[in-house]
């Protein structure tokens, strides 16, 4: 659809990790940018998004307030697996992975990683919003931004 070489840039948010073919989508990428072009993607974080082991531990176990949450709890992170989530009628997937799998495609396309980010919400977000992220946005990298360039 889209010629080789055809672009500058690409960037994908929050759509890599729903891909069921993700090496087939990073050899696509990888065809349609020019030499020097940019690929910028975030995910949600793998380190702490596997299934089926994750959340919060708490003390008491049934609280519901975030003062009370001990740590966040990740088990199973090499088993790669599907999540089938339901949006109205709609099934949604979403492809757990290790990190290594997207760097390993990424290297093996001929991309060279320019960054990696694990961002965290300023102070001053932090300070604007405290009842939603305070003891939990600063605590886990929730999402993970990674940036590569073609040779």
């Amino acid at each position: 659809m889209f010629p080789d070489g055809g672009f500058d840039a690409i960037v994908s948010n929050l759509a890599l990790m729903d891909v069921h073919d993700l090496d087939k989508a990073i050899k696509e990428f990888r065809r349609v940018l020019k030499s020097k072009g940019r690929l910028v993607f975030s995910i949600m974080h793998p380190c702490f998004s596997s299934p089926p082991v994750h959340g919060w531990v708490k003390e008491p176990a049934d609280s519901d307030r975030k003062e009370d949450w001990l740590f966040w709890k990740a088990d199973r992170y090499f088993d790669r697996s599907v999540e089938i989530w339901q949006y109205f009628d709609f099934p949604l997937f979403s492809f757990h992975r290790p990190l290594s799998d997207y760097i390993k495609m990424l290297l093996e396309n001929g991309f060279i990683l320019t960054h990696f980010e694990e961002p965290i919400p300023s102070k001053r977000v932090m300070r604007e919003h405290v009842r939603e992220f305070a003891n939990e946005y600063d605590r886990v990298p929730w999402f993970l931004i990674i940036g590569a360039t073609t040779h």
